[in-house]
């Protein structure tokens, strides 16, 4: 019999494995830390499992409810699968919606792998091309319809939330076409007009300081930041791990090898080929002896907790994406200078201008899409040797900087004119 002790204290390994609870209930552990629950039942002459919810969400004695409840039905005179009654019962509450705009948008959208800040944004755009188009069935959409979505957003200078709008359309208009063999495409009509319409949207870079004179300004200040554990801790690791800004602040105790000097976690950028074929595709960050001095004294503060840098509104959840860009500017630093993402900049260019690395192990260590000359993803050990010797060469080469003999007390930050 399992209890919440046992259940917390499951972690990852290698391997998929369960932990069993009776009568064909069991949870189910993955490599990168997801639990859930299954349920084994036999029918017909045949055992088929089904899933039961995800572990928290879906408590122990809510999952034994649960089990109770298929069992029942299961032991009834005239039993159905309850697979089968599932997935019948999902038809029956999408006949009424099942073809419109918010129908397959809702559809397309789980199918995507997003980082979190990117999820929350796509979903509220989603949600406000919803309030007019969502309820159109899909067929039926015409180019003018998409064009009155997203044209007043622009009109009121919002240009690049209008074209995010507008790419949004377009995939889910294209997904929809192979999943509802729709013969029309509106969004391709909506993309003519637009673009006599609206002015084209000019990608700007994530601002990032790559100078080593005013990187050594930026690391000093960074140390020098008087506030919680948890943020002071995450301004010195952002320049040290260089990680994705969602990477690190969902960093997990678990994931941290002290042993090894190593952070091991699910890359947040996954291609679905791999994830359809059961890969996930984990990152290994060596880490250099500046980090692990961080992390050990981190620990001391929020090591009794699942995440290194919990939310101060509860420590069962990461801190928020605003916390280390808060901690910028309020170190004097405009958005326009440094930007939480702009560390991998700062990285890249002076890992290869700087020290001579060369660019194939920065993309790799920066968990690119990189692949070899057969296209399959670098397995886990590739460059461990010399990404190890990188990491703490980069590390030396930030405390030297660091270290030099400052010129001002006062930031020479500021906004470009």
């Amino acid at each position: 019999m399992l209890n919440d002790t046992k259940i917390k204290a499951a972690k990852p390994k290698s391997k998929r494995y369960t932990l069993h609870d009776g009568e064909g209930l069991f949870l189910a552990v993955e490599p990168w830390g997801r639990k859930y629950w299954l349920l084994r039942y036999a029918l017909d002459g045949k055992t088929r499992r089904m899933s039961l919810g995800t572990y928290p969400a879906v408590g122990l004695a809510a999952a034994r409810n649960l089990a109770d409840k298929e069992r029942s039905k299961l032991a009834s005179p005239a039993p159905s699968d309850p697979i089968t009654d599932r997935r019948l019962e999902a038809l029956r509450r999408r006949e009424i919606t099942a073809g419109t705009f918010a129908d397959v948008a809702k559809r397309w959208a789980s199918r995507q792998i997003w980082a979190e800040g990117n999820r929350k944004r796509n979903d509220a755009l989603l949600t406000r091309i919803n309030r007019t188009i969502g309820a159109r069935p899909l067929a039926d959409l015409t180019a003018r319809e998409i064009v009155s979505t997203v044209l007043p957003y622009a009109e009121k200078g919002s240009i690049e939330t209008a074209w995010r709008m507008f790419r949004l359309i377009r995939a889910v208009a294209r997904y929809g076409r192979a999943l509802l063999e729709i013969h029309h495409d509106a969004a391709d009509a909506a993309l003519v007009l637009l673009r006599e319409l609206m002015p084209e949207h000019v990608t700007r870079h994530r601002a990032a300081i790559t100078e080593p004179a005013k990187l050594a300004d930026l690391l000093r200040a960074l140390w020098g930041y008087q506030g919680t554990p948890a943020v002071c801790a995450a301004l010195k690791l952002a320049p040290l791990l260089f990680v994705r800004p969602g990477e690190l602040r969902h960093a997990k105790w678990e994931q941290i090898d002290f042993e090894r000097a190593e952070w091991v976690y699910p890359v947040s950028k996954q291609h679905r080929k791999h994830l359809e074929a059961g890969r996930v595709r984990m990152a290994h960050v060596p880490l250099a002896t500046q980090t692990v001095t961080v992390l050990r004294e981190l620990r001391e503060h929020t090591g009794n907790g699942e995440f290194l840098f919990p939310s101060a509104r509860g420590r069962d959840r990461p801190m928020s994406d605003n916390a280390v860009l808060s901690a910028l500017r309020t170190l004097g630093i405009p958005k326009e200078v440094m930007s939480g993402h702009g560390f991998r900049a700062t990285a890249k260019t002076n890992l290869k201008q700087v020290l001579g690395f060369a660019d194939e192990l920065i993309e790799y260590q920066l968990s690119h899409l990189t692949a070899d000359k057969y296209g399959e993803a670098y397995d886990r050990a590739t460059f461990e040797p010399q990404r190890r010797a990188m990491m703490q060469r980069w590390a030396d080469w930030l405390t030297e900087l660091r270290e030099g003999n400052p010129q001002t007390n006062v930031l020479p930050f500021r906004a470009p004119a």
